[in-house]
């Protein structure tokens, strides 16, 4: 293949014409750029060193490769034709996750047979894609087309969006530098009030995928600490110091594939340290998250309430607090999202869409076996809520009722059932997948990591019946509600969550009755069905059953199918208040008739929402702290109020040097005490930890009634242990001042001007060496 050859099959695919740009993808041009990549990929890994500015080059490359170029061919091994360029998107993104993992999860299995021990690594990464790329460009059939008018890349919408991701980037890089955080506090403003705007203002929707994306960039990356970059998971580590996945690994790992193949091969290919890769790469392939929940939404409500329903998951704080760096949190609520979109796009051929929710509910299913179980429960009682609506639409309850509550509505509902009343349970839902589904989980997590996250099912099945049939306290879900929280930004947010979890449950009670009362299916049944089974897990996580629940997480799962039915939860709320006062709507002009004004005040809701969760009201207003803190690290570092400095950190990487020198430095077998915080930052750092010291480590949380140290024991302490005087106990973090002095009277053994170790000799004549 000469270089004549090569430029002429790369630039072919793009022209102009009629005023669009045209984009042809085919299987020769796709493997064209492929080759090219990953030799350009080698090069660089070879002059690396004597090319500094060839590692973005090579970065840039990797990642566009690994993101979309994988699901490319696949989309072009079937008769795929999709118009909309933002949903081609996403499916090459999904299906692109999916091959990398399970590529590479294979060839890990499969090459140490042949005596190829170390497959992850760069040179066998590339033979092993070149080699597959050659055999789905021969494969392949068609080609894929987009066509975008010009008129819109150059409408200064597209570059006002673009321009959030480095505004945020670079305020971050000031407020870090300067403590002055004016940039993102308007940033972060413009964006709470863009859902006002568009409800309001404009008449478009072309460019609502692009804000969602951009959006999400600018939150997910905003407030982030450049230059210090941590790792929550161990197997990522793991991965690279062998160079493959290493399925039953010591210590209860190797069961989740993202984290033992998808990233340690973005950080091989792209030239990264994993670390790295993990804050920066990571991130952005969460950024695609909430795009795709748009493009599956836009299939059953409005592309504006879409794009509400959307910005609502955004505006939860867990989106740019818990899914930065993706790892078990984000990676299978990305797969939950494409399995919402497999199944929500009718224009799929039966066959392709089978494919699909078969490769996405891999994806869910290797990605963190707690939330593998948890879309089991949801699918099986969206499977009980489908039958339950089938049987209601055979009973044929508008017989026995008077005309008036089974007319036709007003604004225009249909009376069509579609196939609804077929009794044949759609895709998700039908038998067959879950058996696949929910076999293929327990046999993943039975095999893998030693059975150690198989053997976490059955405890919580019986802790479960325990809690419901003894204990008195309730779940996870009420036990937060119930809880007082210092800032008036997260009592308030709060109690928005309450509101938004009605409107979601008033959505799927109106949605019912339309299709069991009226006949009219203008939400699907089946779409309707998973999000009944979605909700139920709110249900099961206020009963006492619900204790091992992580709230803020098992909230964003229900949000990928349920979060539209707030919005029309919202919507038909204001179609009552309308008919309730309609004599006085009647003399309002018509521009605020129909859904715009239930709209219009859904989208202000959301803007104090974010306002709330992201920091801004805590920062300008209240003075005191939110569910994240990004915007206001200096002011709660200078606060007078201890909880309130107990929230920011003063130096993260000296809490790691100081977790590595007890890892390196003190016996495993003697007893370290700690504040809970120092304890929990054991798992928060642990994939950091793992690189620089032997795990586990362990340590003995202070109680509330300890007064000292025993004597032969050692006590580390961070900055806030020492500036506030005290230790944060208990499950809330409720900070209780001690006698310091009581603490320390051993020998100072470690140092680091924030971090401290003392060990008490005082009656231990013990020297550390």
């Amino acid at each position: 293949m000469n270089t004549r050859y090569v430029r002429a099959t790369l630039t072919k695919p793009f022209r102009r014409q009629d005023g669009h740009v045209e984009i042809e993808i085919t299987g020769r041009s796709l493997l064209a750029f492929s080759v090219a990549a990953l030799a350009l990929v080698k090069l660089s890994d070879l002059l690396g060193d004597l090319v500094v500015d060839l590692v973005l080059f090579r970065t840039l490359l990797a990642v566009v490769f690994l993101t979309f170029v994988p699901g490319l061919f696949v989309l072009l091994q079937f008769d795929y034709h999709e118009e909309s360029f933002t949903t081609t998107v996403c499916y090459a993104f999904g299906l692109s996750l999916f091959l990398v993992m399970f590529v590479g999860g294979a060839t890990s299995l499969l090459f140490p047979a042949v005596g190829i021990m170390r497959p992850l690594s760069l040179d066998w990464l590339i033979v092993t894609w070149v080699v597959l790329s050659g055999l789905l460009a021969w494969t392949s059939s068609g080609s894929l087309t987009f066509r975008v008018p010009e008129d819109r890349i150059s409408d200064p919408r597209t570059p006002f969006f673009l321009l959030f991701l480095p505004t945020s980037v670079l305020g971050t890089i000031h407020y870090k530098l300067t403590g002055n955080n004016l940039v993102l506090l308007g940033l972060l403003t413009t964006i709470a009030v863009i859902p006002v705007v568009v409800t309001v203002r404009s008449r478009e929707t072309w460019y609502l995928p692009l804000t969602v994306w951009s959006i999400a960039l600018a939150l997910l990356f905003h407030g982030m600490g450049l230059g210090s970059y941590t790792i929550t998971q161990p197997l990522p580590q793991v991965t690279m110091e062998h160079l493959r996945w290493i399925p039953n690994h010591s210590d209860g790992l190797g069961s989740l594939l993202a984290n033992g193949v998808l990233f340690p091969v973005y950080a091989v290919v792209s030239g990264l340290p994993i670390a790295v890769e993990w804050s920066i790469v990571n991130t952005f392939l969460v950024s695609f998250l909430p795009v795709t929940l748009y493009e599956s939404f836009r299939r059953h409500i409005s592309p504006k309430e879409a794009f509400l329903s959307a910005f609502l998951f955004m505006s939860a704080y867990s989106f740019y607090v818990l899914y930065p760096g993706a790892g078990r949190a984000a990676t299978p609520v990305i797969f939950i999202a494409l399995l919402g979109l497999a199944f929500s796009d009718r224009q799929l051929p039966a066959s392709i869409q089978k494919l699909f929710l078969l490769a996405f509910g891999f994806g869910v299913a290797v990605s963190h076996y707690g939330t593998a179980y948890v879309v089991l429960f949801a699918l099986m009682s969206g499977l009980a809520a489908f039958y339950t609506l089938q049987v209601l639409l055979y009973l044929n309850i508008p017989r026995w009722l008077p005309k008036r509550f089974t007319a036709v509505q007003s604004d225009g509902g249909r009376r069509s059932l579609g196939t609804s009343l077929t009794g044949v349970a759609p895709p998700l839902l039908r038998p067959s997948y879950l058996a696949y589904y929910g076999i293929f989980s327990m046999a993943w997590y039975l095999y893998t990591a030693e059975g150690a996250k198989f053997a976490v099912l059955p405890r919580k099945i019986i802790d479960a019946v325990s809690g419901v049939l003894y204990a008195e306290a309730s779940g996870s879900t009420v036990s937060s509600f119930q809880q007082t929280y210092a800032g008036t930004a997260i009592t308030v947010s709060k109690y928005l969550y309450v509101v938004f979890g009605l409107l979601m449950s008033l959505g799927i009670a109106i949605a019912v009755l339309r299709l069991v009362v009226l006949r009219d299916e203008r939400i699907d049944a089946g779409y309707l069905a998973v999000a009944i089974g979605f909700m139920s897990m709110f249900v099961g996580s206020a009963l006492p059953s619900g204790n091992g629940f992580a709230v803020a997480r098992v909230m964003m799962i229900i949000f990928t199918f349920a979060v539209p039915f707030a919005v029309i939860g919202s919507r038909e709320s204001g179609n009552f208040l309308e008919w309730m006062f309609r004599h006085d709507f009647s003399r309002v002009s018509s521009t605020w008739s129909g859904y715009l004004p239930s709209r219009t005040t859904l989208s202000l809701v959301l803007a104090v929402f974010l306002l709330l969760n992201i920091g801004v009201v805590s920062e300008t207003v209240t003075n005191d702290v939110a569910p994240s803190n990004s915007l206001s690290g200096e002011r709660l570092l200078n606060s007078d109020d201890p909880d309130f400095r107990l929230r920011a950190t003063a130096c993260g990487r000296c809490n790691v040097q100081t977790h590595v020198w007890r890892g390196n430095q003190i016996p495993r077998e003697e007893t370290v005490h700690v504040g809970l915080r120092m304890d929990n930052q054991r798992d928060y750092y642990r994939g950091t930890l793992a690189e620089q010291t032997d795990l586990p480590l362990s340590y003995n949380v202070i109680g509330a009634n300890q007064s000292d140290v025993p004597s032969g024991d050692f006590l580390a302490l961070l900055a806030h242990n020492r500036d506030l005087g005290g230790f944060a106990i208990g499950y809330k973090f409720n900070f209780y001042q001690r006698d310091m002095n009581a603490f320390t009277t051993g020998s100072q053994v470690y140092s680091n001007g924030y971090g401290v170790i003392y060990y008490e000799n005082s009656y231990d004549n013990r020297t550390l060496n």
